[in-house]
Order: C-alpha cells, then sequence, then structure tokens
C-alpha cells in the first residue's frame, strides 16, 4: 500500500496558555516522563548524563584539535558568511567578537571526519533507546550529532528541526540562552519560508530568513505580540545539562559566552510520521509528477493518535527500504561533497603553500 500522508498532516501538539513560560527543568528523566514531554514541550535535564566529554574545555580541546577543520558561519550585522578554518584560529577571533561580529562553528560532518571527537559524547540514553535513523541506508543516514562551537553573542537562525525530529542539545562548557514557540498560525509572527535541509536524505527546513533574532529590539517586539497568542519558553543551559527539543517546534539559541554543545536527534514512535511525510512532500515537490514509491504504512497517517512503538518502526522499515537509488546516490556525493568542502585534502593544501 502507498504511503498516505495527506497534505495538512500535522503533528498533534498540546501546549500550554499563551505568554510568557519557563522551559521545564528536571533533575532526571524517566522513561515515562520522557514518553510525556516528547512532542509536546521542551525540557531541561539538569542531570542524568554522564560521559568523558564533560571534562572537555576550550583548552583541552584546542590542545587536541587545534589543526583540525571545522565549517562555521561569521556574522557581520545581518550578513552571514560560511566558511571553514582550523579550529586554532578562533582563538583569535573570539577575542575580537562584539554583538554584530561573532562566530559560530556549526560542523555535522564531524563524526564523519574525526569520530573519535564524539567517541566519547555519545547520546542521551534516553533519545538513544529508541532511535529509527540508523534504520535508514548509510547513504543517506542523518548526522549522528552536529558539533557547535560558538563565540559569545554568537546565535543560530530561528528554525524548525528538518523532518520535525526530536533534538537535543547538549552544554560541555558555557552557556547557551534558548527561545522556543510551539507550531501553529501564530508562526507568521516571523515571517517564515520553507528552505531545503542539506542533509543527506534531503527535506524542507522551515526558517525565518531576515535574520531576526529574538535578543534584538525588533525580536523583543515580535516576542510580545507572540505572547499573546501562544506560549513563548524561555531558558537556558549550562555545563552538564541538555535541552530536548519537540517536534516541529520553532526555537532559536544564543551563546552568552564561548559556548561548546553537542546537539542530536531522534526519530521515534513520537515523531516518525513526520519525518516521512517532510521527506517524502520533499522528494515529490522536486520531481514534480514523480510520486514516490508505496510502501507498507499500517493506516499510520490516517489519524495523530499515538502508534505502538513496533508498528512505527515497521513503517520506518518499509519506508526506508522504498528509498529510490537515485535519492540514496545523490545522498552519498552529497555527503563527501560537505567533508571535501570542509576538510579540503593535503593536496590541495600543499598546493596553496608552494604558492
Amino acid at each position: 500500500m502507498a504511503c498516505s500522508a495527506p497534505a495538512g498532516y500535522v503533528h498533534a501538539v498540546r501546549v500550554g496558555a499563551a505568554g510568557r513560560a519557563a522551559i521545564p527543568r528536571v533533575a532526571n528523566l524517566t522513561g515515562a516522563e520522557f514518553a510525556a514531554y516528547d512532542g509536546q514541550l521542551p525540557v531541561i535535564v539538569e542531570r542524568g548524563y554522564d560521559a568523558p566529554c564533560l571534562a572537555w574545555t576550550w583548552e583541552k580541546l584546542l590542545a587536541a584539535h587545534g589543526e583540525t577543520r571545522f565549517a562555521a558561519t561569521a556574522a557581520t550585522g545581518k550578513d552571514r558568511q560560511g566558511l571553514a578554518f582550523e579550529l586554532a584560529a578562533l582563538e583569535t577571533m573570539r577575542k575580537h567578537v562584539t554583538p554584530d561580529q561573532w562566530m559560530y562553528v556549526m560542523d555535522e560532518t564531524v563524526t564523519q571526519r574525526v569520530p573519535d571527537l564524539l567517541r566519547d559524547c555519545p547520546p542521551p540514553p534516553l533519545l538513544a533507546a529508541e532511535d529509527f535513523f540508523p534504520l535508514l541506508p548509510a547513504e543517506v543516514q542523518s548526522f549522528p550529532a552536529f558539533f557547535l562551537l560558538g563565540t559569545e553573542h554568537s546565535e543560530s537562525s530561528i528554525h524548525v528541526d528538518p523532518f520535525n525530529w526530536t533534538g537535543s542539545n547538549l552544554v560541555l562548557f558555557g552557556r547557551k540562552e534558548w527561545v522556543l514557540v510551539p507550531p501553529g498560525a501564530h508562526d507568521q509572527e516571523f515571517r517564515p519560508a520553507r528552505t531545503t535541509s542539506g542533509l543527506p536524505l534531503p527535506s524542507f527546513k522551515y526558517q525565518e530568513t531576515s535574520r531576526l533574532s529574538f535578543w534584538s529590539k525588533e525580536g523583543r517586539k515580535v516576542l510580545q505580540r507572540l505572547r499573546k497568542k501562544a506560549p513563548v519558553y524561555e531558558g537556558s543551559i549550562g555545563p552538564g545539562e541538555y535541552l530536548v527539543i519537540p517536534s516541529g517546534w520553532w526555537h532559536q539559541a544564543r551563546n552568552t559566552e564561548l559556548t561548546l554543545a553537542i546537539a542530536g536527534q531522534t526519530c521515534n514512535a513520537a515523531n516518525f510520521r513526520s519525518v516521512i511525510k517532510e521527506t517524502v512532500r520533499f522528494h515529490e515537490h522536486e520531481n514534480r509528477g514523480r510520486a514516490w514509491p508505496a510502501f507498507e504504512d499500517r493506516g499510520v497517517f490516517a489519524t495523530p493518535g499515538p502508534v505502538p512503538p513496533a508498528t512505527a518502526e515497521a513503517v520506518f522499515r518499509a519506508f526506508a527500504a522504498s528509498i529510490p537509488q537515485d535519492v540514496l546516490a545523490k545522498g552519498q556525493r552529497q555527503l563527501q561533497d560537505e567533508i571535501s568542502q570542509v576538510e579540503q585534502t593535503k593536496k590541495e593544501r600543499g598546493r596553496k603553500k608552494k604558492k
């Protein structure tokens, strides 16, 4: 049977009343508690994560990986420039940042290029316990972790994570502020646009494209209007704490000092329908007239109600097996291209030195 996800399928979200709200904080998170939060509310977990990477400092990172190249974004006012450089260069750059000029290393290829860097920093156990992304063919597997190292004042765009996955953001050192807004018609307040995720398995990504910051004068006015229509959750996380970002929620983060965080994602029974839907919609939009291959969906798109994990996994396996060969080939090429753009080959670097 073909995937029957209707165009209007929307992930069901239950949130509180409109206004300003603090992101809930818990000392630890049990499996039952995670299930209650997942897809419904953001939550900050203060403890419960224990891994060697919690001992990382900027000095240790610099000593071990100062010559490793990373992808980054440089900001000057509202202008953004993508670039790649050796990590040691950030030591000088970070001493000259201002609210309008900063640097943010955001590298999703690091797990492929430098696997030992994240060997000591596995994803939070609750998110890893049920994750269907590893069921995807190797050519289009999502990057298991994103390396995020930002100077003071650096910030992300206002966006929804690709595939509407459930996200996590673990701070190893520094501090990160957050604003999160549930999905709904009120998001027109910050002029969202649909872009491309850029991942090996392509999908849409939804983000604000005018470089609006919730911490700017204009952004604060937008937040005031939003709070009259929807709950707006705010909070911050520090070393050893991680934030769980619900499926489909808008969010923006800002680093208040030099901050290293590891972002991750999971596809589970609470959000797998959105992952499938976003992939299929992108494919059929980009390839007009070409439908996604049929696969057994067991009728899970007929209603937004809960789906047993075993059923969700079976449907996701069927979806993964249906991915067209040309999509697999393109995904593999894209991953290789991204890695080469960041890393440069030794031959290329040697050629530059000779010049």
